[in-house]
């Protein structure tokens, strides 16, 4: 499950202070030196004034204001690192109009049960904060196709008040966040995995126990694989055919195969069939269930 890390000090860090440190002090390849820095993010986090001064400081550019943060409305990127960056999320009480509540359930994803593909430190910084409904699974036991059972268990509820820190493991640790009672703000460590960035992030169905589908980033792959199906030549099919063969995801593998279907759609119950036979177990689901739906 996710854990909660004892970091009861006092010390303050600021922001330069802290990257620095994770970056002499911690292998991020290694999940006990990263939970073992817990302490530090705590200590940022007891710096009741850096925030406010990234924040002016980034106003006052506001021509550049964040304009290397690829994240949603809701986060802040206040630094990076070798290997990390550490960021804020900005938590807000769903409101009573149901427009609004609506958009701030999809924007701040409450109530969403996900995994992630990263290793991350979060702590409290600021207000109540959220609370989570807490899961884990086997990875290694699905393959990652919509409603495919997953055993799910269990671990609880935690609320991320100020100082709290918790470490979420990537590919088994699952959440779902709930509105806080009040504005909140956490702040995150998070590890950047080049081995995990192509793996998928799913979101779940406790109730069913099932897998939903997948998390669509704002560089989603699946995109990608939307414009050959109009614009794609015979160097387009060249280059999906290699990615089908041999792209390490089966997910980017499987979207190879259907837009090749798609451009040459005569040849759709070939390439399935063929697919049948790959060493990647994702594929062989993917075909056979598109074999089945056609038949």
């Amino acid at each position: 499950m996710s854990i909660t890390l004892a970091t009861d000090n006092d010390d303050i860090f600021e922001l330069a202070q802290y990257i620095e440190h994770i970056e002499d002090n911690v292998d991020l390849d290694d999940r006990a030196s990263v939970m073992a820095s817990a302490p530090a993010l705590r200590a940022l986090a007891n710096n009741r004034s850096f925030f406010v001064r990234k924040l002016n400081e980034d106003l006052a550019s506001l021509s550049s204001f964040q304009s290397f943060n690829s994240y949603t409305a809701q986060t802040m990127l206040l630094g990076t690192g070798r290997g990390f960056h550490v960021r804020a999320n900005i938590w807000l009480p769903c409101d009573e109009r149901p427009q609004v509540r609506a958009w701030q359930e999809q924007l701040f994803v409450y109530g969403l049960p996900h995994d992630h593909n990263f290793d991350f430190l979060t702590v409290g910084y600021h207000g109540p904060g959220y609370s989570t409904d807490l899961y884990e699974y086997d990875r290694s036991s699905v393959l990652g196709m919509p409603g495919e059972r997953v055993e799910l268990v269990s671990r609880g509820k935690a609320t991320l008040e100020p100082g709290k820190v918790m470490f979420y493991r990537a590919c088994r640790d699952v959440h779902a966040q709930l509105p806080p009672a009040a504005f909140s703000i956490s702040l995150n460590l998070m590890i950047e995995s080049r081995k995990n960035a192509l793996l998928d992030q799913y979101i779940f169905d406790p109730e069913q126990g099932v897998i939903r589908g997948t998390v669509q980033t704002g560089t989603s792959r699946s995109f990608l694989f939307e414009l050959p199906r109009y614009l794609g030549d015979d160097t387009t099919r060249s280059t999906l055919e290699r990615l089908a063969a041999e792209h390490p995801s089966g997910r980017v593998r499987a979207a190879s195969l259907e837009t090749l279907c798609a451009l040459e759609p005569g040849e759709a119950e070939r390439i399935w069939r063929r697919s049948l036979d790959s060493e990647h177990p994702f594929v062989r689901a993917v075909a056979g269930e598109k074999l089945r739906l056609a038949s």
